[in-house]
């Protein structure tokens, strides 16, 4: 049958400064990444009775991908670090 779900429809807006640090940037790319993950292994367990994300099949495994969709902005970076 159908699975019926919600698609998340939320965007993450990234913005850095010029002087922003490459292995920061990637860092918080990475921790992006992460955040994703869970919330798509949280939808995985939530939709498919308990089965984390690495335990399903391609079919399943592409409902989750739909339903989570990894969308980053990235703005345009600021021309310096202001507090």
């Amino acid at each position: 049958g159908k699975i019926k779900y919600l698609e998340s429809s939320g965007v993450v807006s990234l913005q850095t400064t010029r002087n922003t640090n490459y292995d920061t940037y990637i860092a918080v790319q990475d921790a992006l990444t992460r955040a994703f993950n869970d919330v798509r292994n949280q939808a995985s367990i939530s939709i498919f009775n308990g089965r984390e994300m690495n335990d399903l099949n391609d079919e399943e495994k592409a409902v989750i991908t739909k339903a989570v969709k990894i969308k980053i902005s990235e703005a345009e970076p600021r021309q310096k670090n202001t507090k």
